[in-house]
């Protein structure tokens, strides 16, 4: 999929498939999938309010395979946030613990995530088990799916409680420049993703 022209506006479309659960078990797992062979915009959720919650979005030009593989060894590890699923899906974000990735601190609280592993292991496979991942395969550029992340992630934030008290803070996001013209973005679900408008101006 590219971006289209219609009247001198700038037209792309998203085809969210979903939901899909973080595992290879048929029918409804993310890796057993054949569009998660292919790559483009994604989102982390879970169930809430007759629809989805989206903790996160993310971007990726390489399958969405191995990139939750990538994300999967990441929560293993210690270097993502850890929430409480069960508070989660009650549209509460409770911390279990501050992720590793990106602090100035890592190294020093490594210690205290071994520490801490009997207790935190249950947490993240509760959450993993919990999580609803919708994909959006597209061929769009690197760049316009910078611009899509970065629009996402605002409009949850311009949501309001307690759609926008979900999602993690300090993401680096790269927003529309003022030389880049505005692209119109179709979103296209067959379920509610709470926050995702229709249409977004990218």
């Amino acid at each position: 999929m590219t971006a289209t022209s219609i009247e001198n506006e700038m037209f792309a479309t998203l085809e969210w498939r979903g939901p899909f659960t973080w595992s290879y078990a048929p029918p409804d797992g993310l890796f057993s999938q054949e569009c998660a062979k292919g790559s483009g915009v994604y989102l982390f959720t879970v169930p809430w309010n007759d629809g989805y919650v989206v903790w996160s979005a993310g971007i990726t030009s390489r399958p969405f395979v191995q990139r939750f593989w990538e994300h999967t060894k990441e929560f293993l590890s210690g270097a993502y946030n850890i929430l409480d699923a069960d508070e989660l899906m009650q549209g509460r974000r409770v911390q279990l613990w501050h992720g590793l990735w990106y602090r100035k601190d890592r190294f020093e609280r490594l210690d205290e995530f071994r520490a801490r592993y009997v207790e935190l292991a249950p947490h993240i496979d509760r959450l993993l088990s919990t999580l609803r991942v919708f994909v959006a395969p597209t061929t769009l550029e690197m760049r316009f799916l910078e611009r899509i992340e970065a629009a996402i992630m605002g409009c949850l934030e311009a949501a309001g409680p307690p759609i926008s008290l979900i999602p993690d803070k300090g993401m680096r996001l790269q927003r529309r420049r003022g030389e880049e013209p505005p692209v119109v973005v179709v979103n296209k679900s067959q379920v509610t993703l709470h926050g995702i408008p229709e249409r977004l101006v990218i």
